[in-house]
């Protein structure tokens, strides 16, 4: 027989730390005593735990990437912020799961407005807090359309075309 004894069904981490997987929960135990306990789709709860296990004392940070399929950086970043910003940085943080959570229906609306008076799309991102890729991913994606580049030839009448040169920017007539 093995020491220390732990529940059946326990997977071991190390000498002292085992996790179980029952009924949706994931289990912590130290020795036979539980010392944590999260939903199995609960991320904040799980980086803050895996990150209490190791600043504590508990298991070292290769154990627990071997034990869980867990790349090492993605521990040694949990324990950082555990270290340095507490246990607020796991209970406010949004993760959102590589999605845009920066720009919202309404900026989407806004940003088309910009675009269709005309502005670049550094402008229209600048204008936002937004990155230029982010803008040029929305355009590409089909949630935004740029306007149309009017050219001299659109307006057969001299007089009209030279009028919108001064409202609209238009570009020269490719050469042939």
């Amino acid at each position: 027989m093995e020491l220390p004894i732990f529940p059946p069904g326990v997977v071991r981490i190390n000498g002292r730390l085992g996790i179980e997987k029952k009924e949706g929960m994931v289990y912590y135990f130290n020795y036979q005593n539980p010392i944590h306990v999260h939903k199995e789709d609960d991320r904040n709860s799980f980086r803050y735990i895996t990150a209490n296990l190791v600043v504590s004392g508990i298991c070292k940070i290769h154990e627990l990437s071997r034990a869980l399929g867990v790349k090492r950086r993605n521990l040694e970043r949990y324990s950082k912020h555990l270290r340095e910003e507490g246990m607020q940085y796991f209970i406010a943080s949004k993760h959102t799961g590589g999605k845009a959570h920066k720009i919202t229906a309404e900026m989407v609306v806004g940003m088309q407005a910009l675009l269709n008076d005309g502005r670049t799309n550094v402008e229209t991102g600048k204008a936002y807090e937004i990155s230029e890729a982010a803008v040029r991913y929305y355009l590409k994606k089909g949630d935004l359309k740029k306007s149309p580049v009017l050219l001299k030839q659109d307006f057969p009448d001299p007089l009209i075309a030279s009028h919108l040169s001064e409202i609209v920017p238009i570009l020269p007539q490719p050469k042939t």
